[in-house]
């Protein structure tokens, strides 16, 4: 039987920062993503792929969510994420309209925790 985790500090709450949302826009190519927003809106309507990357958040709890605005096949984001909670899920591709990915910073990585049609790798 699993032990109990009783230790406080080991837990992490969720903390949505008060600030504006930061939108990108298509034209962005190797742009590093704020990380003192809890929103991002990506505008991805017509200049190809545009590489962006997501570095370490700054308070334990911290919800990013990442969504598309307007976003194609041939126009769209990819997220790398610097310091991933699971090796194998290191970036997320947004390529379509209404596409989400949200994020928690665990004080040490950044864990996925939900998304729609995003494609994370």
């Amino acid at each position: 039987m699993a032990v109990k985790n009783t230790n406080r500090d080991n837990h992490v709450f969720p903390l949505w920062l008060k600030a504006d949302s930061f939108t990108v826009v298509d034209d962005a190519e190797d742009i590093v993503l704020p990380v003192d927003t809890s929103l991002l809106i990506f505008n991805m309507d017509g200049n190809g792929n545009n590489a962006c990357t997501l570095p370490d958040g700054t308070i334990p709890g911290q919800i990013m969510t990442m969504w598309t605005l307007a976003a194609d096949g041939t126009n769209y984001a990819t997220v790398t994420i610097t310091t991933p909670a699971n090796a194998d899920f290191d970036s997320i591709t947004l390529n379509a309209a209404n596409e989400t990915a949200s994020f928690i910073w665990n004080g040490e990585a950044w864990a996925i925790f939900a998304f729609s049609g995003a494609t994370p790798a």
